[in-house]
């Protein structure tokens, strides 16, 4: 079953019949696990979060092999890096995102590999037990229709939808205007949700003016 924002993520942008992230999702989504993957050692009490933004990690690293590798690249850094710096450069958290949040998954029994695309090789896979994304996604529902106040975590994972391009591919029955106004409302209530959101956007905007200049070189 899901059991951290990372996985919740993860499964909300895995498309069911390529059985890959969605496309859409593209560049964005390494950024939004970063994000997550900290916030998720936060909830666990294993890094620190200071006022000015840096990350810190305390305590020691957890038996969970992906949240492992990001305590223990936060812990064996040089210097103290602000949160913006592991969303910016995901992959300095865990190496092989998105990549590798899948095969964790498919580890623990959520997801199965199914195979690899005969283009650039990449991985497939296959819900095992189809319960926890649909729970999810029912969740996040009932909290666009006002049924009920959101967890923090559910705001985080709403803001994080559109800025990875996912609301219509989770929500394709729903009215697209109304679910970003939603989102937006919700957003304007948590400044954290909204933060985080703003800084995979930067990151993703940043990734492509490097590949620009990069491409006219």
């Amino acid at each position: 079953m899901a059991i951290s924002l990372t996985d919740d993520l993860a499964l909300l942008a895995f498309d069911h019949d390529k059985g890959l992230p969605f496309d859409r999702a593209g560049s964005a989504l390494p950024h939004a696990l970063g994000a997550t993957l900290v916030f998720d050692l936060l909830a666990l009490g294993l890094v620190d979060v200071s006022d000015d933004d840096h990350v810190t990690a305390i305590g020691s690293a957890p038996d969970e092999p992906l949240l492992a590798e990001a305590w223990r690249s936060i812990e064996g850094d040089r210097k103290v890096r602000k949160l913006g710096d592991w969303v910016t450069k995901p992959t300095r958290l865990v190496k092989h995102l998105p990549r590798a949040v899948y095969d964790d998954l498919s580890d623990r029994g959520v997801l199965a590999h199914d195979g690899s695309t005969a283009v650039f090789r990449r991985e497939r896979y296959r819900e095992l037990d189809t319960r926890p994304a649909h729970d999810l996604v029912g969740a996040l529902g009932e909290v666009l229709d006002e049924e009920r106040e959101p967890t923090t975590d559910e705001v985080l994972l709403l803001a994080l939808l559109p800025v990875c391009r996912l609301t219509s591919a989770v929500f394709p029955d729903r009215d697209h205007g109304a679910t970003d106004h939603r989102i937006k409302a919700l957003l304007a209530a948590d400044p954290r949700a909204d933060d985080v959101a703003a800084r995979v956007a930067r990151a993703v905007a940043a990734g492509a003016a490097a590949a620009v200049v990069a491409a006219g070189a």
